[in-house]
């Protein structure tokens, strides 16, 4: 499955670098492209679990899903189809 999510905080190279760092331990997760100047990112995942741990490792390291496009795919060469969900930026400090 994939995913294109605008990421919140993700403003230059260390930001990337952190991203792609931590990104990188989730075992089902592929990144594909990073832009930092529209804030975005796309990757492939294997489960909804993985991108639910993709998700809490993002808002973990401060830069949380602001909006998502997720893409699933279909069978006989058809065109994915997109749906949208928008994720609320929470603030959970108390």
């Amino acid at each position: 499955m994939r995913a294109k999510a605008q990421i919140a905080g993700l403003m230059d190279m260390a930001s990337w670098h952190k991203v792609q760092r931590n990104l990188a331990r989730i075992m089902d997760i592929r990144i594909l492209d990073m832009d930092i100047g529209h804030q975005t990112l796309k990757l492939v995942y294997d489960s909804p679990r993985a991108f639910e741990g993709a998700k809490q490792e993002l808002q973990r390291i401060g830069c949380p899903i602001v909006h998502c496009t997720f893409e699933t795919a279909l069978q006989n060469n058809q065109k994915p189809k997109k749906k949208q969900h928008h994720h609320a930026i929470r603030n959970t400090r108390k």
